[in-house]
């Protein structure tokens, strides 16, 4: 993987345990270079399965996972990236990948 990331997806998450893999498994699955895109799970204090099925992914995409509060300050890192030519990706609900398929072709 390169430190060049173009792509961040993040993904807030709140007891979303019946759908993030699905979600996951979406973007995994996509066809956009595997080191060109990071995934971001942003919890908000799920108090199911959400973030032990999360963490199954971290060896099939670059995951990071985070908490609502930690993640303001990644967020100033990634709208600054796509300042400079990245792309950013506003927020994603796990049931929008269930929505549509093929975004990263667009």
């Amino acid at each position: 993987m390169t430190n060049e990331i173009a792509v961040s997806v993040v993904i807030p998450t709140l007891n979303e345990e019946a759908v993030i893999a699905r979600c996951l498994e979406s973007l995994a699955a996509q066809t956009l270079a595997d080191d060109a895109f990071e995934t971001i799970v942003v919890d908000n204090g799920s108090q199911d399965r959400t973030i032990a099925i999360a963490r199954g992914f971290q060896g099939r995409l670059r995951l990071r996972l985070s908490s609502a509060g930690a993640f303001r300050f990644r967020l100033s890192a990634i709208l600054a990236r796509a300042r400079q030519g990245g792309v950013f990706s506003p927020f994603w609900t796990p049931t929008a990948s269930l929505q549509r398929t093929g975004w990263s072709r667009r």
